[in-house]
């Protein structure tokens, strides 16, 4: 009994040659005709010259030949084993009922199989190949299938190819170990960070306007002693109507040394008036600087060297987005004293002894929260522009191999509320002795507390 074998591509580039396989035996039967499809020796000559591998290359070339052999002679390739040319290609419609897509060669294979098993129908066909996949595939078409075991696979020599970039692997290992082998981590030896915000607010906090409204308070009872003898006199409904001595006595005491002029009762008057304001502006001011404060975000960071090398002269360049900016510390100074409140008004001799009668009723000592955490200074440097965008570089001198060197503490903030978001730190670490500067980047990712217009 004859059975057809269809061999796939696999067959001549990964097993023995075919005629040293004892296929009628592996078979079952008496007689093994090998149909080659013409899908198989496209791929052949594809492989000749077109693989990147040397070996699979000279495997398919060998193979070629071993084709055109037994083609040509008359006579088995070795007892029970012929070898034929089938030139038909499936046509459109097998591969559309089949659902065989005409640009996998696999599949063009299976169209010929199919094909030739609907024009002999007589005939015991099968597919012989090395490949799973290409079993399951046939399987699922109704094509029988014969799988060579692993018995018959070639031993997987490396071939030039492989041995060179073998070679080429393990010299760029020896040279990576006369490097130093950088990077830039936060303070905990990540590459992620974690923060949280304070909230920001527009309007004067509750704990603000209660302050406001107790200096306010303290302000006009001060005040009030300062000016009830103005008051007095000049409220009197009918000042003709009183004694003429009581008045006289009057008159000299309002305008005796002692006393204070009008003009300096006018003028304390004025300012008692216009201190709320001014009080107001500065807590608009300090709650300002507070919101800047809490936009602003501390930090650290160190480069660290996991190579065999020591890291020499090292330069470090930070980038972020345009909506932050590097600082070295909050911009401004926290008010360190509200705006002093009015001067009682001075009578004359103290305008002639030059007393200021100053007061130290409120020391300003007044503060506002616990979230404001303050920032200290650092030696960090200036940010600079470049053609990238605004950018903090800086020599941050050596490091040791298999050490980290720490930082000094660095600030960014940003420029409004509305701004606050995740964002990430570009860098570029340049050495000495590296081919190419090490570049990457870090994230930061921001929690919110909220925003806020008042409490």
């Amino acid at each position: 009994m004859k059975k057809i074998v269809f061999p796939d591509t696999n067959i001549f580039l990964h097993y023995q040659s075919i005629d040293q396989i004892d296929l009628p035996d592996l078979l079952k039967c008496d007689e093994v005709e090998l149909v080659m499809a013409p899908v198989v020796l496209d791929e052949l000559d594809d492989k000749k010259w077109g693989h990147p591998f040397p070996k699979i290359r000279e495997r398919a070339q060998q193979a070629a030949r071993r084709i055109n052999t037994w083609i040509s002679v008359d006579e088995d390739i070795r007892p029970g084993l012929s070898m034929n040319l089938h030139f038909a290609r499936p046509n459109d419609g097998t591969l559309k009922k089949w659902q065989l897509n005409p640009r996998s060669n696999d599949d063009l294979l299976f169209g010929t199989i199919l094909e030739y098993i609907d024009s002999n129908p007589d005939h015991e066909v099968y597919l012989l190949t090395g490949d799973t996949g290409s079993r399951l595939r046939a399987e699922s078409l109704r094509i029988n299938v014969v799988i060579l075991s692993d018995d018959y696979r070639l031993p997987p020599a490396k071939d030039e190819y492989q041995k060179e970039m073998q070679r080429i692997r393990n010299e760029n290992l020896a040279l990576k170990a006369r490097f130093p082998s950088l990077s830039l981590l936060f303070a905990d030896s990540s590459e992620r960070l974690v923060i949280t915000i304070g909230p920001q607010f527009s309007s004067l906090t509750k704990e603000m306007r209660d302050h406001f409204n107790e200096v306010n308070s303290d302000i006009r009872v001060q005040s009030a002693k300062y000016l009830s003898l103005d008051d007095e006199v000049t409220s009197a409904s009918d000042p003709l109507s009183l004694d003429l001595r009581e008045l006289d006595a009057r008159l000299k005491a309002t305008f005796s040394l002692e006393n204070p002029s009008e003009d300096e009762i006018d003028r304390y008057r004025q300012e008692v008036n216009d201190y709320p304001q001014r009080y107001k502006t500065y807590l608009l001011q300090k709650l300002q600087i507070e919101n800047e404060h809490r936009r602003t975000i501390r930090i650290d960071l160190g480069i660290s060297n996991s190579g065999s090398a020591l890291a020499e002269d090292m330069l470090l360049a930070l980038a972020v987005p345009d909506h932050l900016a590097w600082c070295q510390e909050p911009s401004g100074h926290m008010p360190s004293r509200p705006p002093k409140p009015p001067k009682p008004p001075r009578s004359q001799s103290q305008i002639l002894r030059g007393e200021m009668n100053d007061t130290e009723w409120l020391d300003g000592s007044f503060l506002f929260g616990s979230g404001f955490a303050q920032i200290p200074n650092t030696n960090q440097p200036e940010p600079k522009i470049s053609n990238s965008g605004l950018v903090l570089e800086w020599e941050v001198g050596d490091c040791r191999q298999q050490r980290d060197l720490q930082l000094e503490p660095l600030f960014v903030r940003f420029s409004t509320a509305d701004k606050i978001t995740n964002f990430q730190i570009d860098y570029r670490i340049d050495e000495k002795n590296i081919l190419k500067p090490v570049e990457g980047s870090l994230l930061i990712v921001v929690k919110k507390q909220g925003i806020s217009d008042s409490d």
